[in-house]
This record gives structure tokens, C-alpha cells and sequence, in this order.
């Protein structure tokens, strides 16, 4: 493919009237593509989202990604040509009928981005957390060796090298009482369980975990946020206990969102199919779609890799207010939250990796030039 045959694409990729093999074909160009025709093409990406109705922006993952993969080798030639037109290319894309899209890329780094919000260095969260173990024993996990953790009864717990608890149960007998994993606000923590389910655990959360499951069910106590890949078990279902709600499956992927400051608890369905319970209530949800709990059950459709996201190392926003992406940046780098005037009703759109500095973070939605920012302390204030 050369340069004319990408702005062809272009044109089919704005009209949505493209194939597999065209698209795949695009992306090797432009992972290839000189500073200049990228450059050209980029400017015309630009115009393309910036006609665009507001309703129509979901963002390509691999386009995005193909073209993340340019601006890292542009990152690296330290052309300041290319981040200026680069950054150029960005502030077009960014204000599109009123929806913020921005792209996680890494270019902003450079200087010339002088926002408010760049003020001080907030570093973003670590694997880090707290196990309390039956006995009363706390440990600090960030701060243990490698290793055998604890042993209590019949049940090894071992931190391994990639900073994962792991439970290993010997022997059959049965150990009474639980431990409770938990994270702070800025932390993160895996956890495997003696049935082989593995537990992502997001930041300023905690799950309770029995030592011997009972002959009927695999029961667990889950705050904040958690995302479940869950050793299937058709004789003895796992159940996710929230408050007065329950989840429960025999085998299956699924998202947990019960932070107590959010509208809702949220259940989110990637593989197989669960069943969520409130108040005499039941309904089941089949992947792709996530049932919304309050004093009722509702179940919608959801892009499901932009709730799980988290997990992966970023943050994915899919038309969400401030209020809502602030929630998530206060507990992810344990800051203050407070607002100037009435927030902003907005939707953003888009991904940034969390291992990003907050000021990145808050430059990336100043440049939609409805919100912005000042950094006071541990405190983000957050005005029109």
C-alpha cells in the first residue's frame, strides 16, 4: 500500500465500507509509513472524527493501536516536527460535537504541553495491599519476600515472583476461618484461590477468603471492585457476595463493580453466564451485557473490554461524565476530588494507561477545552 491508497481507505473507513484484509493491510502501512504521509493521513483522520456525529465515536482499538505503534518510534526519534503536528492532530480530535476523544499515547509527555493540571508529580498506583490472615497476623504484601507467605492449617500462601498471592491447599481436611485481601486507594493486587479462580482486585477494594469452601458453594465477600476468572465447578457454584446482592456462577468471566460512592453495582458478563440476586430478585445476564443494581435489577448492553480495561493497565472511558472519570482517578492515585461551579455533563471518550503520571492524565482532558484543572497537595480541583 502506498500513501494514495490509504487516503482510499480513509474515505471507506469513514463510510464504514471496508474488509478485514484492507484494514490489516492499512495498519502494516502505516507501521512502516514515513513521518510526512502519517503526518498527512493523521490530519485527515482528524477531519474525519471531527464531522462526525457525537453518537458514532467508538474508537478502533487496533487503528489506535497502529497508530500508537508510530507515535512510540516518533517518541523515540525526539522529533519535535512530528510531536507538534502530532499534537495539533490531537487538539482537532479531541473537541468532536461535544464529546472528548483522545487517544493513550505517550507523545504527551513532551514539554511543549504546558497545561494547568502539569503542576506537580502525583505518581500513579502499585501492586500493593494488606493480607489479614485468620490468626490476626497482617501482612504488608508489597513490603514480603517472595515466597511462603503463611501457612495456616492445611492451606500454603505464597507470594510469587510476579507479586501474586496463590493459595495451595494440602490434604483434604478442612480449615475453618477466612482472610481478607485488601488494597488501599493507589494499589492493586492478583490473587489465586485454592479452586484455581483467579481474582483481579482493583484499588480500594477487598475480598474475603474462606480457607476450605463448603461442600455446596464457593462463597466470597467482595468491596470495591473485582474481576473474576472462575474455575468452573457444576457441582458447587462460586458466589460473589455485595452488600445485600449476589453473584453466582459455575464457571465463567465477569467484572464486579460495588464501590460505594457509585450509582450502582454493576455486574459485567465477558464469558459464560451468571446469575445476579437483590431483594427476592433474579435475573441472568449473557456476555456482553451488564446488569445495573439499585433497589431494582437492569440489565443493557456494555462494550465489556472498556469495564475490564482497568485490569489490563488502563483506564477506558466510553462517554463518561467527569464526575464519574474523577471517581476513578482519586481512587487509582489516592487524591482529593473537589469541584468550582456545577461539573460538567460532557461524555469522554477514550483510553490513557494507568502507569501514567495524573497530570498526563488531566492534560489529555483539558485538551478538550471543556474541563480543567488545578493540583493543590493530594487535592484536584476540578473547574470549566
Amino acid at each position: 500500500m502506498n500513501r494514495n491508497s490509504a487516503e482510499k481507505f480513509l474515505k471507506k473507513y469513514a463510510a464504514g465500507d471496508y474488509t478485514e484484509a484492507e484494514h490489516a493491510e492499512f495498519l502494516n502501512w502505516l507501521d512502516s509509513a514515513s513521518d510526512a504521509d502519517t503526518e498527512e493521513i493523521l490530519q485527515q483522520m482528524a477531519q474525519h472524527f471531527e464531522h462526525q456525529p457525537a453518537d458514532e465515536h467508538e474508537p478502533n482499538t487496533l487503528l489506535v493501536s497502529g497508530i500508537e505503534s508510530q507515535l512510540d518510534k516518533a517518541d523515540q526519534r525526539k522529533n519535535r516536527r512530528w510531536y507538534s503536528s502530532i499534537i495539533n492532530w490531537a487538539a482537532l480530535l479531541v473537541v468532536v460535537s461535544g464529546v472528548g476523544l483522545f487517544a493513550y499515547t505517550s507523545f504527551f509527555k513532551t514539554p511543549e504541553t504546558k497545561l494547568i493540571a502539569r503542576q506537580q508529580k502525583i505518581v500513579p498506583g502499585t501492586n500493593k495491599g494488606y493480607l489479614q490472615l485468620a490468626s490476626g497476623r497482617r501482612i504488608v504484601l508489597n513490603q514480603a519476600a517472595n515466597g511462603l507467605l503463611a501457612v495456616e492449617g492445611n492451606i500454603r500462601i505464597y507470594k510469587t515472583g510476579d507479586g501474586q498471592l496463590k493459595y495451595i491447599q494440602k490434604g483434604r481436611s478442612k480449615q475453618h476461618g477466612a482472610n481478607v485481601l485488601m488494597t488501599p486507594h493507589g494499589g492493586q493486587y492478583q490473587v489465586t484461590l485454592v479452586d484455581g479462580t483467579h481474582v483481579w482486585l482493583n484499588a480500594a477494594s477487598s475480598i474475603r477468603i474462606p480457607l476450605s469452601f463448603n461442600p455446596q458453594e464457593r462463597r466470597i465477600d467482595l468491596t470495591g471492585e473485582g474481576y473474576f476468572e472462575v474455575t468452573k465447578n457444576k457441582h458447587k457454584p462460586f458466589t460473589v457476595c455485595v452488600d445485600r446482592m449476589e453473584v453466582k456462577v459455575l464457571g465463567t468471566h465477569f467484572n464486579v463493580c460495588a464501590y460505594a460512592d457509585e450509582p450502582s453495582i454493576n455486574t459485567t458478563l465477558l464469558e459464560g453466564s451468571v446469575k445476579v440476586y437483590k431483594n427476592g430478585k433474579c435475573k441472568m445476564i449473557v456476555p456482553g451485557q451488564q446488569a445495573r443494581v439499585t433497589d431494582d435489577i437492569k440489565v443493557c448492553s456494555v462494550n465489556v473490554q472498556d469495564v475490564v480495561e482497568w485490569k489490563n493497565g488502563n483506564f477506558s472511558f466510553s462517554h463518561e461524565d467527569i464526575q464519574s472519570i474523577m471517581r476513578k482517578l482519586s481512587r487509582w492515585y489516592d487524591v482529593e476530588v473537589s469541584y468550582v461551579g456545577k461539573p460538567t455533563h460532557e461524555g469522554f471518550v477514550g483510553m490513557l494507561p494507568r502507569s501514567s503520571e495524573i497530570s498526563e492524565v488531566l492534560n489529555m482532558l483539558e485538551l478538550t477545552k471543556v474541563v480543567h484543572f488545578k493540583i493543590d497537595g493530594r487535592r484536584i480541583i476540578v473547574m470549566k
